[in-house]
């Protein structure tokens, strides 16, 4: 009778036969009288006689596991109810209520209905063999007492073959539910494996069969798959036909609210929220959620402020991911404001920590991102990560458990070796943890960071030695090392893709290898890989870093035209056309951008400059906005009017420069103009003055003075500058190198050659190189490189007689080799005349003047300043052979006319 009355809520009959059995307790909760239940439940336990616990068992590879309700003492606690949340959460999406009436005791402060009877003994039970791999077909569950009804009803409605065995009563059920049989439980069996064209199909035949009559069930599985597959056309078509009764039910308002979003039609998805009659946590998370996933923070902070529904854990990791991402200072702060007052008991959730983590370590909060690190007892792959990096690996969706999140921590933070010493105190580094070692190591830029990186990677088993994803790190980590061995090795073991080329393209340009990195260009092309806004710009470094003509309107010819009105490639372009003797081409691009930027300025001044057209360099200056005018436009404008000899212009722009921005390269800039005209009383004033506002001595500043007083035979002031120099930076043998070699160059000049030997031998015996000069030429699209006297190019006997030849006529053309220019001791069997003429710069431009037909005009670039001696030969070779020579050296562009005249005008 007691049993009758529960199930029928019957108090009255309940209370009735109360005094004679104990069940009666549970009659009492049904009917929601928790006051009298509760003083019933104190009863019981002050009386010898108890109640039974009910439990619940399951067999799983013939072992038994017995549940409890709100059981945690499994070893699998965490998987369990990691998957009891995401098995709850699709029950709320196929229409479940939870039926409180089951509850048959007192509602804790921290409890919910849904939390109570979703950790009920045989929920538990089920969902621990859900989490077998693979998962069981048949789930047999054995339980002491008699199953509630909410549980019967609701976990049979999801699956289609659950046994039940009630010791107690001998009672056995079949939740088989004639629902699984219908085309809703169909299609949500091929979405939960994936087959999410092959749901909708089915949706289309349930359509055409019932004539568009559809429960609720099978739009929601529909809407699923078409927010998997993201086909807002099929989604909007559904959306369009359903009744005013379905457009109000929640659930298939919430997967509209993820398609939308999910197809970036967030303002759709904010109406539908905005005219929803049944707003809930889960709802408002998913728009919160989608609009954090649309990178629309702004609009998340305020939709979060502007709400009133209850907040769970997910509301506070999507609202913490908004803050961080946001990164203004007003959103941090309005983040921690929230952390603080958010409840203790979601700081215990790994979502929460994670997301709270990255949001402190972005604000550049980094002691307050360790002290969560350190408060999270259980420290897994996820959390590690957070702390370790700053990069993106997953998303956190609502009703899930957490995948990955934006990190931030360490590397973002410019830790690098808190995040490498981290490293080492985890036992097993998954792909992730190990992908933020090696970013790490490749930030650091250091010999022992990329060491400990290499062993590593060594240490590696075969598997992830698979992962392209993780060999791209490794290969990042070579790159940002200039490890360019171990990089090429790398490179041409994996699966190459515009990334990696890309990497190796900087590589090769940062490592001065333009080469290689033209090479790589065209072997991309021939990988089937197209070439994107990245991949060009790398290439136009490289082009004018080569420096020819012919290879950069091949290059250009191939840039795709809406490419070619981008920023950044416009400024490529730009500094191409000045670097290869273009100045005119770089002022038709320059002309071409819309809103040209500080950069885009400066490179165009730049290149006047580079090719002597300082009073083009100077008007453009002038016209370039003021709120434009920064460091980089001063260098560059102050180098024009070196290169042209415009000292008193210099000097007026110089004192406009606010005193705030004269910095040492500004400085190095005007010292250099006046050392170029040989007002060498006013460059060491200005050093002087420059050092005297506590500045540490600048090196470049004391070469250019050393530079200058050597190409002006001035001996004593070469002298006096050296003693400086070694008084300034003796500690450091590497920087005076250089110099050593101006001042032995300096007495060999003076006819000082004893004392030219004795210098270079101590350079010698120092084992510091000093720079080699080499020159390099395109001929036929092959660059073709020489040394002074080199004789390894395979067509050196032609280059050699033509050579004899030339020279014998430049001197019938008045030609007199100019010794003051060899800086070293001749052999015996050497004459100035041949030491001068195998320089690298005249073994390349014979080399052109050898080729059939002779070409009209010859390009060369040279890594060293041009010699005096070969610039008034090769004046003279121009006028001679009636064509135009470009040689581009270290400082400037010498354009050599056919007239015999340069554009350096002998100011160089």
């Amino acid at each position: 009778m007691l049993t009758f009355a529960r199930h029928t809520k019957n108090l009255l009959l309940a209370e009735k036969f109360f005094q004679f059995v104990k069940p009666a307790q549970a009659i009492l909760s049904d009917a929601q009288r928790f006051s009298v239940s509760s003083s019933v439940q104190i009863g019981f336990k002050s009386s010898p006689t108890k109640k039974f616990v009910a439990c619940a068992w399951t067999s799983v590879n013939n072992e038994i596991h017995t549940f409890r309700a709100h059981d945690r003492s499994h070893p699998d606690s965490f998987k369990i109810y990691q998957e009891l949340n995401r098995l709850t959460n699709e029950l709320i999406e196929n229409g479940y209520k939870p039926d409180g009436s089951w509850i048959v005791r007192d509602i804790g402060e921290n409890d919910t209905v849904q939390s109570i009877l979703s950790e009920h003994c045989e929920r538990l039970a089920i969902v621990y063999n859900l989490i077998q791999n693979p998962t069981p077909t048949t789930i047999q569950v054995a339980t002491n007492l008699r199953m509630c009804i909410d549980c019967r009803e609701r976990i049979g409605y999801l699956y289609s073959n659950i046994d039940w065995y009630c010791c107690r009563y001998g009672y056995k059920t079949d939740c088989k539910s004639s629902q699984m049989r219908d085309q809703g439980s169909q299609m949500k069996r091929l979405n939960d494996t994936n087959q999410f064209k092959k749901a909708l199909s089915l949706y289309q035949k349930e359509i055409e069969k019932t004539n568009k009559s559809v429960s609720s069930l099978v739009i929601n599985q529909a809407l699923k798959a078409c927010v998997e597959l993201s086909d807002i056309k099929h989604g909007k078509d559904i959306h369009k036909n359903l009744s005013p009764y379905l457009s109000n039910n929640p659930f298939i308002q919430i997967n509209l609210i993820r398609l939308y979003m999910k197809c970036g039609e967030y303002e759709t998805s904010l109406d539908i929220f905005n005219n929803s009659r049944n707003r809930t946590t889960q709802m408002s998370n998913y728009v919160l959620d989608g609009l954090v996933n649309n990178h629309r923070y702004d609009i998340a902070l305020k939709f979060f402020q502007a709400q009133n529904t209850m907040m769970n854990e997910y509301t506070f990791s999507m609202l913490f991911k908004a803050c961080a991402n946001n990164g203004d200072q007003q959103s941090l702060n309005f983040g921690k404001m929230i952390f603080n007052q958010m409840p203790k008991k979601f700081s215990k959730n790994e979502v929460v920590t994670t997301c709270a983590l990255e949001m402190f370590a972005k604000s550049g909060d980094i002691s307050k991102a360790e002290e969560i690190f350190h408060q999270v007892s259980k420290k897994n792959p996820i959390v590690v990560s957070a702390m370790m990096s700053g990069k993106q690996i997953d998303t956190v969706s609502v009703g899930q458990s957490l995948t990955g999140v934006d990190f931030a921590g360490f590397v973002s933070n410019k830790l690098e070796q808190k995040a490498i010493d981290l490293f080492f105190q985890i036992d097993q580094p998954d792909e992730i943890i190990l992908t933020i070692f090696f970013n790490a190591c490749a930030q650091s830029k250091t010999d022992h960071a990329l060491s400990l990186g290499k062993k590593v990677f060594r240490q590696l088993d075969a598997k992830l030695k698979q992962s392209n994803r993780l060999l791209y790190s490794v290969l990042n980590m070579f790159v940002k090392c200039n490890d360019v061995s171990s990089a090429e090795s790398l490179f041409n073991r994996i699966k190459r893709d515009v990334v990696s080329y890309g990497s190796m393209m900087k590589l090769y340009n940062v490592q001065k290898q333009p080469e290689k990195t033209c090479a790589l260009y065209h072997r991309m092309k021939i990988d089937g890989l197209p070439p994107n806004e990245f991949i060009f710009t790398l290439a136009i470094d490289a082009f004018s870093r080569i420096g020819d003509i012919t290879l950069a309107e091949s290059l250009i010819d191939e840039i795709p035209k809406d490419l070619q009105s981008n920023p950044w490639i416009q400024i490529g372009l730009v500094d191409l056309w000045g670097k290869i003797g273009c100045p005119d081409k770089s002022k038709e691009v320059f002309d071409l951008i819309e809103h040209p930027s500080n950069v885009a300025y400066a490179t165009m001044i730049k290149s006047f400059g580079l090719n002597g057209m300082g009073l083009e360099a100077i008007e453009l200056f002038k016209k370039t906005p003021v709120n434009l005018l920064d460091n980089v436009t001063y260098i560059c404008v102050l180098n024009a009017c070196s290169h042209s000899g415009f000292v008193n212009q210099a000097e007026k722009i110089f004192e406009e420069i606010p005193m705030n921005q004269r910095t040492e390269h500004v400085y190095t800039a005007m010292i250099d103009a006046a050392c170029r005209a040989f007002l060498f009383d006013r460059a060491q004033m200005l050093l002087n003055e420059y050092e005297n506002k506590s500045n540490s001595p600048s090196l470049p500043m004391y070469m250019s003075l050393l530079s200058s007083a050597r190409n002006a035979k001035n001996l004593s002031l070469v002298e006096e500058i050296y003693r400086r120099m070694k008084f300034n930076f003796g500690h450091d043998d590497n920087s005076l190198v250089s110099a050593k070699v101006l001042l032995a160059n300096a007495h060999a000049s003076a006819g000082d050659l004893s004392t030219s030997s004795d210098i270079r031998t101590e350079i010698n015996l120092s084992e510091k190189k000093k720079t080699i000069g080499c020159s390099w030429t395109v001929v036929d699209k092959k660059i073709h490189v020489f040394h002074a006297h080199d004789k390894s190019h395979p067509d050196s006997s032609r280059i050699y007689e033509e050579l004899n030849r030339l020279t014998n006529e430049l001197i019938r053309h008045g030609y007199k080799p100019d010794g003051s220019w060899i800086t070293r001791e001749m052999d015996k069997n050497e004459t100035v005349q041949s030491v001068l003429s195998g320089h690298s710069e005249r073994l390349a431009i014979v080399y052109n003047l050898i080729q059939r037909p002779t070409p009209r005009r010859i390009q060369i670039v040279k890594n060293l300043r041009i010699c005096g001696d070969c610039h008034n030969a090769t004046k003279l070779i121009a006028k001679i052979h009636q064509c135009t020579i470009v040689v581009r050296d270290a400082n400037r562009i010498h354009h050599f006319f056919p007239n015999g005249e340069c554009s350096c005008k002998d100011h160089f």
